[in-house]
């Protein structure tokens, strides 16, 4: 009940701590790096979810980034939500859903400054 009030939940167990000088993107697409090599493929949702989802913040690390990748990132995590045969999937999707919903102006300007990170002081990291 108190993560739920704070806008947060325990999602799959994992804990990442992390302080002000980690970059949001890079650490994203780690994360979803590490779900689409786990995938293990049985439901397309999953399969393919998680592929896109590798793809395109490898495209905005990588300083190719497209101006709607940020929505296009949480469309297809909401895509992927509640339509997976295990957990997994979920799993998967929860962290891009948080990331876009907390630090979609760092994605937006790293996609800007074609893949150069964020400046700390720019982005409000009160979430």
């Amino acid at each position: 009940d108190t993560l739920a009030a704070a806008g947060s939940m325990a999602g799959s167990g994992g804990v990442i701590v992390m302080d002000q000088t980690r970059d949001m993107v890079e650490c994203l697409a780690n994360i979803s790096t590490f779900y689409a090599h786990e995938s293990c493929g049985q439901c397309t949702p999953c399969r393919e979810g998680v592929l896109w989802l590798k793809k395109i913040l490898a495209r905005i690390a990588e300083g190719h980034g497209r101006d709607d990748d940020p929505n296009m990132l949480k469309e297809v995590a909401d895509r992927i939500a509640g339509r997976t045969i295990c957990a997994f999937g979920e799993a998967a999707a929860w962290p891009v859903q948080s990331f876009i919903g907390k630090f979609k102006e760092e994605f937006s300007l790293r996609i800007r400054r074609n893949g150069s990170a964020a400046k700390r002081d720019t982005v409000s990291l009160t979430h």
